[in-house]
């Protein structure tokens, strides 16, 4: 009888361990600081020349053109008053595949200029920079990816009009070369990634 009920307190306090970290789980933007407190437990502070734009969620598929089943996404935007850079965080989820069959590979984007890995927050995320065009208008894109769970992924987007050069394709000439280590250098300038919640909590979003 003892023993009985000692399992149903246990299995009691689970329940309510369970309920109010799932409570506690909340995502969104604080003073222009992305944060989550879940699946991945991250924060990124954002420059303050990119103003925080609105959350949107919605369903895709076949975002990195590999093929994959429908999946969901949270996108948080970033945008400056010139709308001439732009920063996107991204909260991929899988429906009915994982990522493990999908590594976080940047190997299948076209025009890439540069590839690597960067170690952000402790985090290790798979980078490139490629070369496209958006309303028009030539652009220079560094994406970060990391796979965080089985079925969920992280994706950065921070984005630059790249002026009149036109053609981005390697080899690049001196010129665009300086041009890139620039953009380089501001995309890193432009977020700073760590595990630590702003302090005063967060609303769900």
């Amino acid at each position: 009888m003892k023993r009985n009920l000692m399992l149903l307190l246990v299995t009691g306090c689970l329940i309510v361990m369970n309920s109010c970290a799932a409570m506690n789980a909340k995502r969104g933007v604080i003073d222009n600081r992305f944060f989550s407190t879940y699946s991945p437990e991250i924060s990124i502070s954002v420059h303050e020349e990119l103003l925080y734009k609105g959350v949107t969620k919605h369903f895709q598929s076949d975002l990195f053109r590999m093929q994959s089943s429908k999946e969901t996404c949270e996108r948080y935007d970033f945008e400056n008053t010139g709308r001439t850079r732009y920063f996107s965080v991204r909260i991929l989820r899988l429906k009915d595949r994982n990522w493990h069959y999908l590594a976080a590979s940047t190997g299948s984007i076209p025009n890439t200029l540069f590839k690597g890995q960067e170690v952000l927050g402790g985090k290790k995320y798979e980078s490139c920079v490629f070369a496209g065009k958006s309303e028009g208008k030539p652009v220079l894109v560094k994406l970060l990816v990391r796979n965080v769970a089985y079925n969920v992924r992280i994706v950065m987007f921070y984005v630059e009009e790249a002026g009149t050069y036109k053609g981005w394709q390697q080899p690049l000439s001196s010129e665009q070369k300086k041009t890139l280590d620039t953009f380089l250098n501001r995309s890193r300038e432009a977020i700073s990634v760590d595990t630590e919640p702003p302090a005063g909590g967060l609303s769900a979003t």
